[in-house]
């Protein structure tokens, strides 16, 4: 009995694989399998194979060329950034605390405007 998930899962890492170490804007860095990579921006790729992402990131689509025989074919090799449920929350807190601070400075202004002049009144 042949598994052939497991085969065509090991296929597809050996792909990723291939499709990063042709392409030079790559960087090999030590991660677990050594099938972990850095792009010129700093991300991590080859989530689509072997390597995976941290607790706080989800794996997207990223698209590399691999040469096999001659010709390039398009592999997902998988690019990992801020998950969708992080990014939404991250969101939500920098607008609230906004909110928070526009709503202190005006406060602020006013208690000071108050002290300014007195007599004013």
């Amino acid at each position: 009995s042949v598994n052939y998930a497991a085969q065509r899962t090991r296929l597809g890492d050996d792909l990723v694989l291939q499709a990063l170490k042709s392409d030079e804007s790559y960087k090999q860095v030590d991660g677990g399998g050594g099938s972990c990579f850095v792009d010129q921006a700093g991300y991590s790729v080859g989530c689509a194979g072997s390597c995976g992402c941290s607790w706080f990131s989800a794996c997207f689509p990223k698209y590399s060329s691999a040469s096999s025989g001659g010709h390039g074919q398009e592999v997902d090799v998988g690019l990992c950034s801020a998950s969708t449920p992080i990014s939404i929350f991250l969101s939500t807190v920098f607008f609230f605390c906004m909110i928070i601070m526009i709503v202190a400075l005006r406060m602020c202004l006013q208690w000071q405007e108050e002290f300014e002049d007195p007599l004013k009144e």
